[in-house]
């Protein structure tokens, strides 16, 4: 057997020491749960069933699948070997999935993971994923003249009771607003001081949007930089926007949207 030496064994004792774990963590290791602040996970089974309340015998909302991101907004113990996690999906789904399957890391419950998955968890890029997540069909109406000017090419506005206003173009998400005082999303309300927006930016650039905030208007995009759009375009691409609009020192507006690529 060879001999270790004292070099490599300190190495290895720092590197445990200092660095951040990147194993697995099970559902027993989650910090505290609630609704607006959420933890992502990952789905370790295949077919894994979302249930509509916690327990075997539930209604069965959804299939999530292996290696799927969810996000863990709750969790309730029924006596089993393992708790029920309530979790919401990026495509709108809602419900407890059994703990057995649930896994995370360290990186998943630092400040900077938990903002991304409260983002990621709030603001959904679908219509039929915001239908999921509200309950609502949304009213359908013509698009309003200030709509047209933003966004160019919709086809009509879904509202829903929040005051959500979702344009659509050939049945498909364009953008969406929110401008009800009190309205939320990705842990922006409508109604802030806009001082809230100084350390918004700074997290929405860690976790790789790019843009800032200045003169009352704030957005940042996020680029496609896969190997289509760099073959086909030689650099990335805005796929992606979240923005703001201020007005006497609060936010009057939140709004996101997906580019086209031209």
């Amino acid at each position: 057997m060879k001999k270790i030496s004292m070099a490599v064994m300190m190495a290895a004792f720092l590197v445990m020491s200092f660095c951040p774990a990147v194993f697995a963590l099970g559902a027993a290791d989650l910090p505290a749960l609630r609704d607006g602040a959420p933890v992502a996970v990952t789905c370790t089974g295949s077919s894994v069933k979302l249930r509509a309340e916690p327990g075997q015998s539930a209604a069965t909302v959804t299939l999530l699948a292996k290696k799927e991101t969810v996000f863990a907004v709750g969790q309730k113990s029924l006596g089993e070997p393992y708790p029920w996690v309530q979790v919401t999906t990026e495509r709108g789904f809602r419900g407890w999935m059994y703990a057995q399957y649930v896994s995370f890391t360290e990186k998943d419950t630092a400040p900077l993971g938990r903002f991304k998955a409260l983002f990621e968890s709030s603001v959904l890029f679908d219509d039929i994923a915001w239908q999921k997540a509200l309950g609502q069909r949304g009213k359908k109406r013509a698009m309003t003249d200030e709509e047209k000017n933003v966004t160019g090419y919709g086809l009509y506005t879904l509202v829903f009771d929040n005051g959500l206003a979702i344009v659509c173009e050939a049945d498909s998400f364009n953008s969406a607003s929110l401008k009800t005082p009190g309205a939320s999303v990705a842990g922006l309300k409508v109604g802030d001081k806009e001082s809230v927006l100084t350390a918004f930016s700074k997290n929405m650039n860690s976790i790789g949007w790019q843009g800032g905030y200045k003169n009352g208007e704030g957005q940042w995009i996020s680029y496609m930089k896969d190997a289509f759009i760099m073959k086909e375009y030689g650099e990335p691409r805005p796929g992606r926007s979240f923005g703001v609009r201020c007005s006497k020192g609060r936010i009057k507006e939140l709004w996101w949207c997906i580019h086209l690529i031209d």
